[in-house]
This record gives C-alpha cells, structure tokens and sequence, in this order.
C-alpha cells in the first residue's frame, strides 16, 4: 500500500471497530432475547462471510523481485 494511503486505511480501521464495538453488543443482546444459540449463530454467519471474501478477494499476492507477470495472478 501507497505510503499516502496507510493513513486512510488506519482511520477506516479505527472507525468500522468503533462502530462494531457501539453495534456489536447491542445486536448480540437482541439476538440472545430472542433466542440464547442466535449470537453464536450470527457470529459463525460473519466469520464464513468474512473467510470466503478474503479467499476471493485476496487472490495470490505478487513480490516486486518477480520478473514476468505470467507468474502472477
């Protein structure tokens, strides 16, 4: 990453884990008054979203030492 950008990654970070840590108890609080098993329901449903986005989005990451780009994908 762009050494301009690290900053912007850094406030976006702090801001979504702000935002979750306000969120996050309040939607597991409604969830556990529903039924006790939905806030662990709803934290696998997460997690497996986030793995499978990562595993498709992240693809294969290239070195800048690589000479030809047909090695990268």
């Amino acid at each position: 990453m762009a050494g301009n950008q690290q900053g912007v990654a850094g406030g976006l970070n702090t801001s979504f884990m702000s935002l979750a840590n306000i969120i996050g108890p309040s939607l597991a609080g409604i969830l556990f008054d529903m039924n006790i098993e939905f806030p662990f329901m709803f934290g696998t449903l997460v997690l497996c979203v986030s793995f499978a986005a990562s595993i498709m989005w992240g693809g294969k990451k290239c070195s800048m030492l690589m000479q030809r780009k047909e090695d990268c994908s």
